[in-house]
């Protein structure tokens, strides 16, 4: 037998009065608690994977439509050196992106922090140390409003080779970074389902340096990366089939769908490009992808056809007026349409899973 409480309101009628009145008050506490749990298991619901079809969204084409191919050539032309750009307020004409002239690397890192802070987003420099030198990639972010712990990256590395005074490096990897850039510019007027990351990475062509090192750092805070498309050379093609190539990792869940995804893109917004699929070969180990890959991040390698690459790879001869600037535009349009489906934009200011969205 459980032991009887007494009460002492069975002695005061005010203290009575006083118990009713909390008892009012906590059971309205209670009530409250409950709905503010209730909204939050709304915002919170169970995490959204990767669409397993792509259909097709108006906003998505709208979005993609604002790709062509002058605006592609008019930025890569300011990336590479063929026209000044304005960085720290001041003209600024590159001549190189190596990672390892300070003054090249540092300039083009902040050209990139500027261009994304011009969107709006949220921005700032990621700092590592390789080989006694402090470097830094550039991270962009739109939060999500549904699932913001949900985190999908659009990648390139925006550094490279060769390492003389002179190193354009147009297709390797300006085209990459520019889609990058563009990516941030076009979604960030809209609210996202998830968080989003425009990433550009330094040290790439010294060993995944950079992306290396922010892999690693997004590990050890326990990030939840579901997806990372990496864009590394993506406007050469010197024939008629517009091939891309699309490599992932069996080992890692996720990777393989990832590239199918991004392969159903091509066909749902009709896009002039041959999709081929590889897995578990080089070049999966060649580029910054292989840093996500390696703490067990969803991650695959966007690339130009590896039978058709580049003959300037690595050279002063990686210029503008060597790229197929129609591939390059359907290639891009590929890459921010598969970002976007994975973020999920939406233009309310509020997005509520209860309201039927375009996507």
């Amino acid at each position: 037998m459980l032991p009887r409480i007494i009460d002492n309101t069975e002695r005061a009628p005010g203290l009575r009065r006083a118990a009713c009145l909390a008892r009012v008050n906590l059971s309205m506490l209670l009530a409250s608690l409950a709905l503010l749990l209730l909204l939050a298991g709304i915002a919170s619901a169970a995490p959204t994977q990767p669409p397993q079809t792509i259909a097709f969204s108006s906003t998505v084409a709208a979005i993609i439509s604002e790709v062509t191919t002058p605006t592609l050539a008019y930025e890569l032309a300011g990336l590479t050196g063929e026209r000044p750009v304005t960085v720290a307020g001041s003209p600024y004409t590159f001549t190189t992106r190596y990672s390892c002239v300070t003054e090249a690397i540092s300039m083009a890192t902040r050209y990139a922090y500027e261009q994304f802070t011009a969107c709006d987003l949220d921005v700032s420099y990621h700092e590592y140390v390789w080989n006694e030198r402090l470097l830094r990639n550039v991270v962009a972010e739109r939060p999500g409003l549904v699932d913001p712990e949900e985190i999908y990256l659009i990648t390139a590395h925006i550094d490279d080779l060769p390492a003389g005074a002179l190193a354009p490096g147009a297709d390797d990897n300006g085209s990459g970074s520019v889609a990058v850039l563009m990516a941030a510019r076009l979604l960030a007027p809209y609210d996202l389902a998830h968080t989003v990351r425009f990433v550009l990475f330094t040290g790439e062509e010294q060993g995944l340096r950079g992306s290396m090192a922010y892999a690693a750092d997004c590990a050890a805070r326990g990030e939840n990366i579901q997806g990372v498309v990496n864009l590394d050379m993506i406007a050469y093609n010197s024939d008629d089939e517009p091939v891309i190539d699309l490599y992932g990792l069996t080992t890692v869940d996720g990777s393989l769908e990832l590239t199918r995804l991004f392969s159903d893109v091509v066909g749902v917004y009709g896009l002039n490009l041959v999709p081929e699929r590889s897995n578990d070969r080089w070049p999966i180990n060649a580029s910054d992808q292989w840093s996500f890959l390696g703490q067990g991040y969803p991650a695959f390698l966007a690339i130009e056809d590896m039978d058709d690459r580049t003959p300037y790879y690595h050279n002063t001869g990686d210029r503008l007026d060597t790229l197929d600037l129609d591939y390059y535009a359907d290639f891009t349009q590929a890459a921010i349409a598969t970002i976007a489906h994975l973020g999920r934009p939406t233009r309310a200011l509020v997005y509520l899973p209860w309201i039927t969205h375009d996507r």
